[in-house]
């Protein structure tokens, strides 16, 4: 079940980790930030405390939503789980991050949380919000679930199976049997770039071994969402069709990079 003021807080820690790692949070009062991947608007709020003008740019138009009235119930969530909102300084764009529609140069910082798992080109989108950013600009990049790790199919609340994504080519179906609706399974099979852990990295190491944007901080962590995971006969399964442990057990991953 939603819960409102835990989702608010799952928000607010996952903006205190880039403040932790980027290191800025007093230095950005007139800079401009690329929120991409910004869904509803939750980690804009955050940022909008601190910074000049958030651009929360997402592939799906949610500023339309509830007959326009988005914006207002967004501030009255806000309001309502005693949270500061400056509606003022946020900017709701429909864009594609692999073909963003932003000039050159155009923000101060790049802000991304879980949405790398999810854009089909990668690459493009890493060269566009490249693209985008001013020089000596900083472009944050975290992503967890990872399509290898236990929950990594980002329907686990039904199927809760570890990894039975990747061993179960009836996967759609048992989504069904398992409560999901037929718009979920769609979500499923297209809202996954169902990249492993080598690819996303490959692709960053590019840009950084060829000179467009300097590494500040890296991190990758491994787990399980359950730690019994390992024990499942699945874990097995996917060994056998090819996944190292490596793999499976590798969540997320987290890039902070600035413009060269």
């Amino acid at each position: 079940m939603y819960d409102e003021k835990q989702d608010f807080i799952h928000h607010e820690r996952e903006v205190a980790a880039f403040w932790n790692i980027a290191k800025i949070q007093d230095k950005c009062k007139n800079m401009t930030i690329l929120d991409l991947g910004a869904g509803q608007g939750m980690h804009a709020g955050f940022l909008s405390k601190h910074f000049k003008t958030v651009y929360a740019s997402d592939v799906i138009n949610y500023s339309s939503l509830y007959g326009g009235e988005f914006m207002k119930l967004l501030g009255e969530k806000h309001i309502r789980n005693n949270y500061e909102y400056f509606m003022e300084k946020i900017h709701f764009v429909e864009t594609d991050a692999m073909n963003l529609i932003y000039k050159n140069d155009f923000v101060d910082v790049v802000f991304s949380v879980n949405t790398f798992e999810h854009i089909p080109d990668t690459f493009k989108a890493l060269e566009e919000i490249i693209r985008v950013t001013v020089r000596e600009g900083l472009i944050y990049i975290s992503f967890d679930p990872i399509w290898c790790a236990d929950s990594g199919s980002h329907f686990y609340d039904y199927v809760s199976e570890p990894w039975e994504h990747l061993v179960n080519n009836n996967y759609e179906d048992k989504m069904l049997s398992c409560g999901a609706t037929p718009d979920q399974v769609n979500e499923y099979k297209v809202a996954m770039n169902r990249k492993r852990p080598d690819e996303h990295k490959k692709i960053f190491d590019y840009f950084i071994k060829n000179g467009y944007v300097s590494l500040e901080y890296f991190n990758l962590w491994k787990g399980t969402i359950n730690p019994n995971s390992c024990n499942h006969k699945n874990f097995k399964k996917a060994r056998d069709i090819g996944y190292s442990t490596d793999e499976l057990l590798t969540r997320g991953m987290c890039y902070l990079l600035r413009k060269n």
